[in-house]
């Protein structure tokens, strides 16, 4: 289990179901998915549906989507809505306050949780906030952290709030991402979420009940039958889902499967124990410039 003293190199609880197999990422790598309403489905790295393909714009991988000669990681950023955030993958094992403030615009104080897969949001303080799945910070020296190796990491602006969420199959069927939306106490309409890279539906594969639960709590679409009869869950687009029925509408995405890229992301699925840990990481932009 994950704790505030934990190194990104440890394991966090595996979720049910067999490994499958992957999907064949296409040559240019994945990309952001700027997306007004709710997004479709994704197969894997590269594949949109129709709601992606309308209003997608490219957010750049940070040195070609090779590892920064700076920070030694595979690393996507963007802005919006005042904030800056920061998606990194592979790169040095290291703890993850290190990782963070390795990773961090100057000035800024990393927040971090002891993640257990549930729906408790907590209020930031410097350092580790505590247990819990989710954390919400008004403080423009914060900068808010979540650590996934499969699982979606979700991250929030509006209003001179941010929010950063870790849901897994657990946190989305119990409600993460609408307590964390409810918890930043701004219209749905005055946030832009993103939705970091994640395990993708090719390579998902879960029992049946975990299924049901996800789509009880989303939307019968994020399960699809897998080829050798087990559900495939999407995780991703079932966080869409409860974002939309939050009121957020503006979403941006990066679609790259985690178990399809292991030149990017530690995948869990993979990797197993050893697998490290991808990092995402949200804080006021600079002068609340926009992107």
């Amino acid at each position: 289990m994950w704790t505030c003293r934990s190194s990104i190199t440890l394991c966090s609880r595996r979720d049910p179901g067999r490994r499958s197999g992957g999907c064949r990422p296409d040559a240019a790598g994945g990309g952001w998915g700027a997306v007004a309403g709710v997004l479709d489905s994704t197969a894997c790295a590269g594949r949109r549906g129709a709601a992606g393909r309308a209003a997608r714009r490219r957010i750049r991988a940070v040195d070609g989507g090779r590892p920064s000669p700076a920070t030694g990681f595979h690393l996507h950023r963007d802005r919006a809505a005042g904030a800056e955030v920061r998606f990194a993958g592979k790169g040095p094992r290291l703890a993850l306050p290190e990782a963070a403030r390795l990773l961090l615009p100057a000035g800024r104080t990393p927040v971090w949780l002891r993640q257990v897969h549930g729906r408790t949001v907590l209020a930031a303080r410097a350092g580790c906030a505590g247990e819990g799945d989710a954390v919400v910070s008004r403080d423009g020296r914060h900068a808010l952290v979540v650590a996934t190796a499969d699982c979606v990491p979700v991250l929030l602006a509006g209003d001179g709030v941010i929010a950063a969420a870790h849901a897994g199959w657990r946190g989305i069927a119990a409600g993460v991402v609408a307590a964390t939306v409810a918890r930043m106490a701004v219209p749905g309409a005055s946030i832009v979420a993103w939705i970091g890279p994640a395990i993708g539906p090719c390579c998902y594969e879960v029992g049946e009940d975990v299924a049901a639960r996800v789509v009880a709590a989303s939307a019968p679409d994020v399960a699809r039958p897998g080829p050798r009869g087990r559900p495939h869950l999407d995780l991703p687009a079932a966080v869409a889902r409860q974002l939309a029925s939050a009121g957020v509408r503006r979403v941006r995405r990066l679609d790259d499967c985690t178990r399809c890229r292991p030149e990017r992301w530690w995948s869990y699925r993979r990797e197993g124990r050893g697998a490290g840990r991808n990092l995402a990481l949200i804080c006021r932009a600079a002068g609340g410039s926009e992107g």
